[in-house]
């Protein structure tokens, strides 16, 4: 007989009808399940699947991925029929969310896949297409991406993954690159992961200018070490604290850090100090799963160092890239992440917060 793993239930929102399926393989993935149940789509057509986030799911393990799954497409991904062209390139259209997009690349009279951007051309959100089915770019294609602050490197969609994390190389001098920074531009695929800058189809800004991250006066500031006093705490899960440094000029901090692990009295490291849009920032010395910190998004990439003194070093982490919070969008901002255990990272950070989101008296904001 054979053994049920999980029961699996998929909503349909456009029937209004919802179904629930036994997993019996657990190596089958949510493409699987949807097509060994007759729940393929009947005309050949791709039906995509998105968890209660609006991630894609398709590729996911039937067997550890979500207990529900919806038959829509994600909240990032667009399956849209084009019947014009604005300009050469441009396709205007609706996504499934009502919102306005333009679809770089778009053929007339052809039904496509798109993934939409966070960059608006006008009042239009911009996407570009990409196949749900291997192999997901092709030569030649066009896709739109923001050059990156640093390297040569960047990200596009990656429909087994749901998350930017496709790397292509970008086939450019170092000069043109920097004279480019920051810019979201169109890109045409020339391999499977590299790919060439397409001016003619997003000329530069006659008044662009390159982002080039601030140089810090006098070099690299030191850590600076503090001692604090009782905490008290802001939220449980995941754990804030405040409370003040100990000494003759005692200020408020706002902590994060493994409260556990960390050494009596308790010691941090002041990483920020307070201004208008936050409270004095501070870590706890330690290092466990669960614990929160503050770290400020790097401006390239999502690698991020912490210090483990048990191991007496730095160790690695990597920063998740989700809907809910795009990494892009924070680049060179500070943000509360929380350390956890990942099947395909040893180390994993989730953007959880933002230290403006407490107040002095450790309360969130109404923003």
């Amino acid at each position: 007989m054979t053994r049920e793993v999980k029961r699996l239930t998929i909503l349909f929102p456009d029937a209004d009808y919802s179904t629930v399926v036994s997993i019996v393989d657990e190596s089958s993935t949510l493409n699987d399940v949807m097509r060994t149940n007759g729940l393929a789509s009947r005309d050949g057509s791709y039906r995509l699947l998105s968890d209660s986030h609006g991630m894609m799911v398709n590729y996911q393990k039937a067997h550890s991925g979500p207990d529900v799954i919806r038959v829509e497409p994600p909240r990032n991904v667009a399956q849209i029929w084009i019947d014009h062209l604005r300009g050469p390139y441009f396709a205007p259209s609706q996504d499934h969310l009502g919102r306005d997009i333009t679809v770089l690349g778009g053929v007339v009279d052809t039904f496509t896949t798109a993934y939409i951007t966070s960059w608006k051309r006008g009042d239009h959100l911009v996407g570009y297409q990409f196949s749900p089915q291997p192999p997901y770019y092709s030569t030649q294609g066009l896709v739109f991406l923001q050059v990156p602050l640093k390297g040569a490197a960047s990200n596009l969609y990656n429909p087994e993954t749901g998350l930017c994390d496709h790397k292509v190389k970008l086939e450019c001098e170092k000069e043109r690159l920097d004279a480019i920074r920051g810019l979201w531009s169109a890109w045409e695929i020339t391999e499977l992961h590299s790919v060439k800058f397409r001016e003619d189809v997003t000329p530069i800004p006659r008044d662009f200018t390159p982002y080039l991250p601030k140089a810090r006066p006098g070099g690299r500031t030191k850590s600076r070490h503090v001692e604090i006093g009782n905490l008290s705490i802001v939220q449980l899960d995941p754990p804030i604290h405040r409370s003040r440094t100990i000494g003759p000029n005692s200020w408020p901090v706002l902590v994060c850090g493994s409260v556990q692990s960390s050494p009596s009295p308790k010691r941090g490291i002041l990483v920020a100090k307070s201004n208008q849009s936050r409270p004095n920032l501070v870590n706890l010395e330690g290092f466990s799963y669960g614990m929160t910190q503050f770290i400020k998004i790097p401006e390239q990439g999502r690698t991020v160092h912490l210090h483990n003194p048990m191991m007496k070093d730095n160790v690695e982490c990597t920063l998740i890239n989700s809907e809910e919070h795009p990494l892009d969008n924070y680049r060179g901002r500070w943000v509360i992440v929380q350390l956890k255990r990942h099947t395909r990272y040893k180390r994993a950070l989730r953007v959880v917060g933002f230290p403006r989101d407490f107040s002095k008296k450790g309360g969130r904001t109404n923003e």
